[in-house]
């Protein structure tokens, strides 16, 4: 009796692409599910149960999740024309953030539940430069700071609900130089006889003649508190947002520029520079 060739059995395609997507509000997202089958034909692929804000264009699916969008999922569906194979795929949808390079960030949570119970907010997986506090986050990221994300949780007490924030960086103004525009502010305004200058009992212990002088506080109490302008006496002081104004002997007092710069200066980490 003659041999027939063995069969082959008609194997299934394979989904190479991953089961989870993180897609960020505003922004463009586009998932591309790529197959093998290993029988060599080219696998068709389609997508269903998917949300109305993706749509399908050839083996990709895109779309923008809107602000306040959920976390959701599609299935993705590659065929030989026999046999098929289905991944379905998770994604979670990131909320989004900005700050500025050497400003104050802050970031406020809200959580409601349906039970009439108030949700306890933390936070995870945070820059080391944020700080939580309650329901919020903030700090300052300094020049050249990463975008980053962090992480929102919201608890019941025996449910929890998770949300990721993409946090942005944009680039802050240029940096202040503490010796070409602030150090000649002082040396010319209020480091002077009868002032902050080198006389036996300045106003308030301060002597503005250098930035060691200015950033001591071992004979008084800071003025400068870096990254903070607002809590800031000697900025308080020249904008007037406490009295006694400074240059005392104004006004006329700093034009308006000279009082920016400063505070930009102190903004970005009263750094000596």
């Amino acid at each position: 009796m003659g041999k027939y060739p063995a069969t082959v059995a008609n194997r299934p395609p394979v989904i190479t692409s991953s089961s989870s997507a993180n897609a960020i509000e505003n922004v463009r997202f586009v998932y591309r599910a790529p197959a093998t089958d290993p029988d060599g034909t080219a696998p068709s692929i389609s997508y269903d149960s998917y949300p109305a804000w993706l749509s399908v264009t050839g083996d990709a699916i895109s779309g923008t999740a809107e602000v306040g969008s959920p976390d959701t999922s599609f299935r993705v569906t590659a065929s030989d024309g026999l046999l098929l194979v289905s991944l379905t795929v998770s994604v979670t949808v990131q909320d989004t953030a900005s700050a500025t390079e050497t400003r104050l960030f802050t970031y406020h949570a809200t959580a409601q539940d349906p039970d009439g119970t108030t949700p306890v907010i933390s936070f995870e997986d945070y820059a080391s430069w944020l700080n939580p506090l309650g329901d919020s986050i903030s700090g300052t990221p300094a020049a050249g700071a990463a975008d980053t994300t962090l992480t929102v949780i919201a608890s019941d007490g025996l449910l929890s609900d998770t949300l990721i924030v993409s946090l942005t960086i944009i680039s802050g103004p240029a940096l202040v130089s503490y010796a070409a525009q602030v150090q000649p502010v002082f040396t010319a305004n209020c480091a002077i006889s009868g002032c902050h200058g080198m006389g036996m009992n300045p106003p308030a212990g301060l002597r503005l003649m250098s930035y060691q002088m200015l950033m001591d506080t071992t004979s008084h109490r800071a003025v400068i508190i870096p990254f903070q302008p607002d809590s800031s006496i000697l900025v308080m002081r020249i904008e007037g947002t406490i009295t006694p104004r400074m240059p005392r002997n104004g006004p006329p007092y700093l034009p308006d520029s000279t009082i920016q710069t400063i505070r930009t200066w102190v903004a970005q980490g009263a750094l000596d520079n």
